[in-house]
């Protein structure tokens, strides 16, 4: 059963790490469009803008950490749903197997070591072979995956809600044709002479801020 548990951690890591590649830009009515169609369109250039009211992360945060899957509905990426649930449902299946075989082996453990010869009919077949060392063995062994499968299952849910939370972040990246790398020549007033890189950013009001001036007044 701990690899079935393993799987599901690798799920959930999966679906957070994909997120960090959702970037999307907007145009000039706020609505989403792909990156690579941003990137395709040399003849018509749509100025894009920085769009701080299209997904909330504290919205997504807020309805994942409700219902899982919510949040990555309110991001529009209704794909993760289905792996979601898959993931926090097979956890769930492997803590209601395991749960169902501990109260079992307990109960038949119970009835093993009692000195009422006569209680042994009512052990379940399964684990009427077994001796009662064997038996306390099993019952903790499904003791500690009952625990490893709530452990599993809270971590899953927990990186739904990041998952939610990053993908709202990286939707509001602004990414179009103005945020460029430069190399130019740098002249210091002492006659030095150098290379300098210059990175062009935006703020969130849209204006292009000059990275070289920055550090160079520093």
């Amino acid at each position: 059963m701990r690899w079935c548990s393993i799987v599901a951690i690798i799920l959930l890591t999966t679906i957070c790490g994909s997120a960090f590649a959702q970037v999307k830009v907007v145009d000039s009515t706020g609505k989403l469009k792909p990156l690579n169609a941003a990137d395709s369109s040399k003849t018509k250039k749509k100025k894009t803008v920085y769009c701080d009211t299209c997904f909330s992360p504290r919205k997504a945060t807020i309805r994942s950490a409700i219902i899982p899957g919510w949040g990555q509905v309110y991001n529009k990426q209704v794909w993760k749903v289905p792996l979601i649930y898959a993931t926090l449902g097979i956890t769930a299946g492997i803590f209601v197997v395991n749960v169902q075989e501990y109260n079992g082996l307990r109960e038949a453990y119970k009835l093993r070591i009692d000195t009422i010869p006569g209680n042994d009919v009512n052990i379940p077949a399964r684990f009427s072979v077994l001796s009662a060392n064997s038996m306390k063995f099993y019952r903790d062994e499904y003791r500690k995956n009952v625990d490893l499968s709530v452990l599993v299952f809270l971590i899953g849910w927990g990186l739904n809600v990041i998952d939610a939370t990053v993908s709202a972040h990286l939707k509001q990246f602004d990414v179009n044709d103005d945020l460029s790398l430069k190399i130019k020549p740098n002249f210091q007033p002492n006659g030095q002479t150098g290379v300098s890189l210059v990175f062009g950013l935006k703020n969130n009001k849209g204006k292009l801020i000059n990275m070289d001036k920055i550090l160079n007044a520093k």
